[in-house]
């Protein structure tokens, strides 16, 4: 367990020095609320080096194809894989949404 802390902690200051205490973040719509992820993150941060780590959240929207030919936002439910197309009613496939990334803070 001291080794998973040593880590973790070593993650978390690796992460503080880069960012020098602002995290931009790109999270797609799909994968993650960006509330319920600014919470967790709160949550596994307390009493760390990123305790006073400001988080910004950049949100990118879903976007599907459907087989009728409709690109653009449709009917989506979160943690799913796929949607509902707004013309047709049918199952579409997601092309956008599931994003994670850490992005550089603007300067």
């Amino acid at each position: 367990m001291k080794e998973a802390d040593l880590v973790m902690n070593t993650i978390l200051e690796v992460l503080n020095r880069k960012y020098n205490g602002s995290i931009v973040l790109r999270l797609g719509s799909v994968l993650a609320d960006p509330t319920t992820f600014r919470m967790i993150f709160d949550l596994m941060t307390k009493n760390t080096q990123l305790t006073h780590t400001t988080l910004d959240i950049v949100t990118t929207r879903s976007l599907i194809k459907c087989e009728c030919g409709y690109e653009g936002e449709g009917i989506t439910h979160k943690g799913m894989s796929n949607a509902r197309c707004p013309i047709c009613n049918r199952n579409a496939k997601l092309t956008n949404g599931f994003e994670f990334q850490i992005l550089e803070p603007k300067k």
